[in-house]
C-alpha cells in the first residue's frame, strides 16, 4: 500500500483546505516533517487514520472532534486520500460528525459520511461498506496501522524497559492475543462455579444426614453421629430396612385381606335392599291383579282411537285431492290467459314483418337519399359559381366602360411597361391554374378510389359480422335478437391494408391541391390592380370543382394570345410613325393597347357566357331549401328507422318471455292434473282399505283433543302395566324370601371394622417410614454419584486454568507463550537493523529464566553484548543505544506485523523524535538505516526537530502557525 495524495479541509487546526503530495515526496524516499510544537504535524497522520479507519491516530482525539475551530461557520470538515494497493488506485473520502451552518443559515449537525472509488468507477456511500471495503484492501486494523506506520520512540522506549505483564498488554493490542485472556478469565470464572457447585454439594449431602438424624433406629444413629459419617454403610443399612418393612407391610396385608373377606359376609347396604325389594315385589304384585281387571275397559278404549285414526286419515286425503283440483283449476286459468297473450303476439307478427319491411325499404332508400341530397349540394355551389360568372360579365361591362375613357387619356411609355409585366403574370398565372387543375383531378380519382374500397371493405365487414348472428341472440350492433335481412358476404378484394393505402393517396392528393391552392393564391396578390381581376376573382368559385378549372385554363391561354398580338401591333405602330413626333407616337401605341384590350375584355365576355350556359340554372335558395328539405327527411327517416328497430327488439323480447311462460304454464298444468288423478287414486284405495264409506266422511269428525284424551288413557294403562312387570321381572330373585336380621349383622361387623382400622394405621406409619428411608437413600445415592462427576470436572478445569494463568514452575501463561513466539520474530526482525546500526555490537534476546518470586516470565529482554561475550539487562544501555534499539524494535515489529496481516506492503512509514538524543556517530548510523528502509522502496516521514535531518533530507513538509489561529501545510 501506497500514500499519494492527502487532503485536508476544515480539519484540526488547518482552516482551509491544505494538500500534502506523498508521491511528489517519494522521489527521495525520505522527507522530514517540521514545525513548532502544537502546529498540527501529528495532524497530519490523523488525517490519514481518519481518512482509511474514521479515527484519529490517537485515543485522546475522538472522531467527531477533529473539526477546526477556526473554519468557517458554514465549511465542511473533511478529508480525502488517495493511495494505490496492488498497483489499482483508490480514493476515499470522509467528513466526521460536525455541527455547522446549512444552507438556512440554521446549526445543525451532520452525522459522519464516507465514500470510496474504486477503480472499475463504482462509488461506495454507505459508511459500513467502505469500512468493509477498506479492512479488505489495507489488511490491518486501526491499531494494527498505527503501530505499523506511526513509529513513537517515546513508546518503544517504553517496551524496551517494561516487564513481562505490560509487555504482554501492549502485545495483546497489537497481535490480538485477547482470546486467550478472554480463555484465561472464563477458566477462572469456570473453576470457581466448580467450586460452588462442591459446596453445594457437601451443604446437600449433610442437610440429608440431619434429616435423617433422630429416627429411634439405634445402628443408623450411630453410623450418623460419627465425626465423617460412611455414607456408603449408611446407605447399606437404610437397604436392609426397606427389605424389613417390606416384609412387615406384606403381613399387615395379609391380615388386612382377612379381614375384608369376614366383612364381605355381612353386607348391612345389600340386607338392607334385599328387604325393601321383597315388600316392592309384594306391592307390585297387587297392583298388577287390579290392572288385570280393567282389561276390557282398555280394549274398548283401543277399538274407538283405532275407529277415529281411520276416519282423520280418509278425510285428510280427501282434503288433499281437493287443494290438487283447486291447483288444477288455477294452473289452467294462468295456461289460458298465456295463450291469450301468445295468441296477440301471434296477430301483431303481421305488423312486426311490416315494420321489418319498412326498415329495410328505409334502409335501402337511405343511399339514393344521401346520394340525391349530395347531387343537390353540388347543384347549389354550381348556382353560387354561376351568380360569380354573372358578377364578373358585369365587370367585364364596367371595364369596357373604362377603357372607352382610356382611350382620352393615353400613355404610350406607361402601357408598354404595363404590357410586359401582364404578359409575365399571365404566363405565371397559366402555370399556376394548369398545376392547379391537375391536382384537382388527381384528387378527385383519389378520392373516388377510397370511396371505392371504403365502401367495399364495410360491406366485407357487415357481411363476416351477419355471419355471426344467431337466432334469438342480440346483434353486437343494434342489439335486435330478430335478423330479418342479415348482411350477404361479399369478396370485393378490399382488405384494411388496402383501405390504408387508400386512405394515404387521398391525404396526400388533398394536400397537393391545398399546396397548389396557395401558390395560386399567391399569383393572385401579386395581380392585383390589373385588367385580368375580373377573370380572377372568379378563380375561388373555381377551385371548388376542377373541371371548371380547365375552362379557366383555356381562356388564360386566349388572353395570352391576345396579350401578344396586342404587343405585335403597338410594335408595329411605333415602327410606322416618326420618331421625332413622340406625341403622335404616344398616343397611337396607346391607342392600339385600348383598342387590343377591348377585344380581349370582349373575347372575355363571350367565354363567360358559353361558360353560364354549361352552369345549371334556377334560384338558389330554392335550392337550398330542397337540400335543407332532404336533410330532414334524413333526419325523419333516422329516427323512424331507431323507433322500428326500437319495436323489432320489444316485440322479440315480449315474444320471448310470452313463449318462456306460456311453456312454464304447461307444465305447471300437466303436473297439477297429474297430481289430482294420483290425490283421486290414493283417496279411493285407502277408503278400500280402511273399509270406510264416502257417506261417513261427511259426517262430523272427532276433534283432535278427543283423540289426544283417548289416547292418553291408553298410553297411562299400558305405562303402569309395562313398568309393574318390569319391577316384577326385576325383582323376580327376591320370589319367595323372608327379611334378614340387620341389627345382629351390624354388631359383628363393627368389631371387625376396629381390627381393619388398627391394622391400616399399623401400615400408614410403616409405609411413611420406608418412604421417607427410600427417598433418603436415593438422594444420598444420587450424591455419591454427583460427587464423583463434580471431583473430576474441578480437576480438569483446576489444571487448565493452571495452565493457562502461568500458576506452574515457569510461571509462565499460556498467552505469554504465544506472544513469547511472536516476541522472537520480532526480535529477530529488529536484530537484522540494529547489528547494522551497531556494527554488530548488540544483539536483543528474550529472557528464558524464571523471575524472581510469582512475577510474571516469558516476555522479559536483555541485550548481548559481543564486546564482552555476556548479555545484561537493556536498561544499561545508554540514551543514544536505547534509541538504536527502540528504533530497531520499532522496525521489527512492523515487518512481523505486516507479515502477520497477509502479506500487505506499507510503502510509507512516519517516525515521531527521539533522534535529539543522538550523538553525531549514532546519528549517522539511524540515518543510514533509515536510508536502508528507502532500499526496500518505502516512503519514510521523520516527525522532528534535528537540523543535521534537515539538511541531509532537504524535501519535507513544514507546518506553520497562522497570525489569525490555525496552521497552514508547505510542502518542499
Amino acid at each position: 500500500m501506497q500514500l499519494e495524495q492527502l487532503q485536508l479541509e476544515a480539519f484540526g487546526p488547518f482552516a482551509g483546505r491544505q494538500q500534502v503530495d506523498f508521491k511528489a515526496l517519494s522521489g527521495s524516499g525520505i522527507f522530514v516533517i517540521t514545525g513548532p510544537t502544537g502546529a498540527g504535524k501529528t495532524s497530519i497522520f490523523d488525517g490519514v487514520m481518519f481518512a482509511l479507519y474514521g479515527r484519529a491516530s490517537g485515543d485522546s482525539r475522538p472522531a467527531d472532534g477533529l473539526r477546526s475551530d477556526y473554519a468557517a461557520e458554514d465549511a465542511v470538515s473533511r478529508v480525502r486520500l488517495v493511495f494505490t494497493v496492488r498497483g489499482q488506485r483508490y480514493t476515499v473520502e470522509r467528513a466526521p460528525k460536525q455541527v455547522r451552518r446549512n444552507s438556512r443559515g440554521n446549526y445543525s449537525t451532520f452525522n459522519q459520511q464516507a465514500a470510496l472509488y474504486l477503480p472499475d468507477g463504482q462509488v461506495l456511500t454507505r459508511v459500513r461498506e467502505v469500512d468493509e471495503q477498506l479492512a479488505q484492501l489495507v489488511g490491518l486494523g486501526a491499531e494494527q496501522f498505527r503501530q505499523i506506520v506511526l513509529l513513537p520512540q517515546g513508546e518503544f522506549q517504553r517496551l524496551l524497559q517494561s516487564s513481562s505483564a505490560d509487555k504482554q498488554l501492549i502485545f495483546r493490542r497489537i497481535f490480538g492475543t485477547q482470546l486467550f485472556a478472554r480463555l484465561e478469565e472464563a477458566l477462572k470464572t469456570e473453576l470457581a462455579a466448580q467450586q460452588e457447585a462442591l459446596q453445594a454439594h457437601q451443604a446437600q449431602r449433610q442437610l440429608l444426614l440431619h434429616q435423617l438424624n433422630g429416627s429411634g433406629d439405634g445402628a443408623l444413629q450411630q453410623l450418623l453421629e460419627a465425626d465423617y459419617p460412611d455414607v456408603e454403610a449408611i446407605c447399606q443399612l437404610l437397604e436392609q430396612r426397606q427389605r424389613a418393612g417390606r416384609s412387615a407391610l406384606d403381613e399387615l396385608a395379609a391380615q388386612l385381606e382377612k379381614n375384608r373377606r369376614d366383612q364381605q359376609k355381612y353386607p348391612l347396604e345389600q340386607m338392607s335392599r334385599d328387604n325393601a325389594a321383597i315388600v316392592q315385589l309384594q306391592s307390585c304384585q297387587q297392583a298388577l291383579a287390579a290392572l288385570d281387571e280393567q282389561a276390557g275397559e282398555q280394549a274398548q278404549r283401543r277399538y274407538q282411537l283405532a275407529q277415529m285414526e281411520k276416519l282423520v286419515r280418509c278425510r285428510q286425503a280427501a282434503q288433499q285431492a281437493q287443494e290438487h283440483r283447486a291447483r288444477r283449476d288455477e294452473a289452467a286459468a294462468g295456461l289460458k290467459e298465456a295463450q291469450t297473450q301468445w295468441d296477440d303476439l301471434q296477430q301483431r307478427r303481421s305488423e312486426i314483418e311490416s315494420a321489418e319491411r319498412e326498415l329495410r325499404e328505409l334502409e335501402s332508400r337511405r343511399g339514393e337519399s344521401d346520394r340525391q341530397l349530395q347531387l343537390e349540394k353540388s347543384r347549389l355551389e354550381s348556382l353560387h359559381l354561376r351568380q360569380k360568372l354573372e358578377g364578373s360579365l358585369q365587370d367585364s361591362l364596367l371595364t369596357l366602360q373604362r377603357l372607352d375613357t382610356v382611350e382620352q387619356y393615353v400613355q404610350c411609355c406607361a402601357e408598354q411597361a404595363d404590357l410586359t409585366a401582364l404578359r409575365a403574370q399571365a404566363v405565371t398565372l397559366q402555370e399556376q391554374l394548369a398545376e392547379f387543375g391537375r391536382a384537382g383531378c388527381a384528387c378527385r380519382a383519389a378520392q373516388e378510389e377510397y370511396d371505392r374500397i371504403s365502401g367495399a371493405y364495410h360491406r366485407s365487414q357487415a357481411g363476416q359480422l351477419a355471419q355471426t348472428l344467431r337466432p334469438d341472440a342480440p346483434c353486437p350492433v343494434c342489439g335486435s335478437t330478430h335478423h330479418p335481412a342479415p348482411a350477404k358476404t361479399v369478396d370485393a378484394g378490399a382488405d384494411y391494408p388496402a383501405l390504408q393505402a387508400a386512405t394515404a393517396a387521398l391525404t396526400a392528393a388533398t394536400a397537393a391541391l391545398r399546396q397548389r391552392d396557395a401558390q395560386l393564391a399567391a399569383a393572385l396578390e401579386q395581380l392585383n390592380g390589373s385588367d385580368l381581376l375580373p377573370v380572377l376573382g372568379t378563380l375561388s368559385a373555381l377551385k371548388a370543382d376542377p373541371a371548371l378549372a380547365a375552362g379557366a385554363t383555356l381562356f388564360c391561354d386566349e388572353r395570352q394570345q391576345q396579350l401578344r398580338q396586342k404587343q405585335s401591333r403597338l410594335a408595329e405602330a411605333l415602327a410606322a410613325f416618326c420618331p421625332v413626333d413622340q406625341l403622335q407616337k404616344k398616343g397611337l401605341d396607346t391607342a392600339a393597347g385600348v383598342a387590343a384590350s377591348r377585344a380581349g375584355v370582349q373575347g372575355k365576355r363571350q367565354l363567360w357566357a358559353e361558360q353560364l350556359t354549361a352552369l345549371p340554372t334556377g334560384c338558389a335558395q330554392e335550392v337550398q331549401d330542397k337540400v335543407r328539405r332532404l336533410e330532414e327527411e334524413r333526419q325523419a327517416s333516422e329516427k323512424r328507422q331507431e323507433a322500428l328497430r326500437r319495436q323489432l327488439a320489444e316485440y322479440e323480447q315480449q315474444l320471448a318471455s310470452c313463449r318462456e311462460r306460456l311453456a312454464i304454464r304447461r307444465q305447471l298444468a300437466e303436473q297439477t292434473a297429474q297430481a289430482v288423478r294420483e290425490s283421486a287414486e290414493a283417496l279411493a284405495a285407502l277408503l278400500a282399505r280402511e273399509e270406510v264409506q264416502p257417506e261417513q266422511l261427511r259426517r262430523t269428525p272427532p276433534t283432535t283433543a278427543q283423540r289426544q284424551q283417548l289416547q292418553e288413557q291408553i298410553d297411562r294403562y299400558e305405562q303402569e302395566r309395562q313398568r309393574l312387570l318390569g319391577q316384577k321381572e326385576a325383582l323376580a330373585a327376591y320370589e319367595g324370601r323372608a327379611p334378614s336380621d340387620l341389627e345382629e349383622a351390624r354388631r359383628v361387623l363393627d368389631a371387625l371394622r376396629e381390627q381393619e382400622q388398627s391394622a391400616r394405621q399399623q401400615v400408614t406409619a410403616l409405609q411413611l417410614t420406608l418412604q421417607k428411608q427410600k427417598s433418603s437413600l436415593s438422594q444420598l445415592q444420587q450424591l455419591l454419584k454427583e460427587q464423583g462427576r463434580l471431583d473430576e470436572a474441578y480437576m480438569q478445569v483446576q489444571d487448565l486454568y493452571r495452565v493457562a494463568s502461568g500458576k506452574n514452575s515457569q510461571h509462565l501463561s499460556f498467552e505469554r507463550y504465544v506472544l513469547s513466539g511472536y516476541f522472537d520474530r520480532v526480535l529477530a526482525a529488529a536484530n537484522l537493523r540494529l547489528d547494522q546500526m551497531t556494527q554488530g555490537k548488540y544483539m536483543l534476546l528474550r529472557r528464558t529464566e524464571k523471575e524472581k518470586g510469582n512475577a510474571p516470565s516469558g516476555l522479559e529482554m536483555e541485550v548481548l553484548d559481543s564486546y564482552s561475550g555476556k548479555a545484561r539487562p537493556v536498561s544499561t544501555l545508554s540514551g543514544g543505544e536505547s534509541f538504536k534499539a527502540a528504533l530497531s524494535l520499532a522496525l521489527g515489529l512492523a515487518d512481523v506485523i505486516g507479515a502477520q496481516s497477509g502479506g500487505i506492503a506499507l510503502d510509507t512509514v512516519f517516525i515521531d523524535e527521539g533522534f535529539g538524543s543522538l550523538d553525531p556517530q549514532s546519528l549517522e548510523e539511524a540515518m543510514n538505516t533509515l536510508e536502508a528502509l528507502k532500499k526496500e522502496e518505502r516512503l519514510v516521514g521523520i516527525i522532528s526537530h534535528v537540523q543535521a535531518l534537515k539538511e541531509r533530507f532537504p524535501q519535507g513538509i513544514e507546518v506553520r502557525p497562522l497570525p489569525g489561529g490555525g496552521s497552514a501545510i508547505y510542502q518542499k
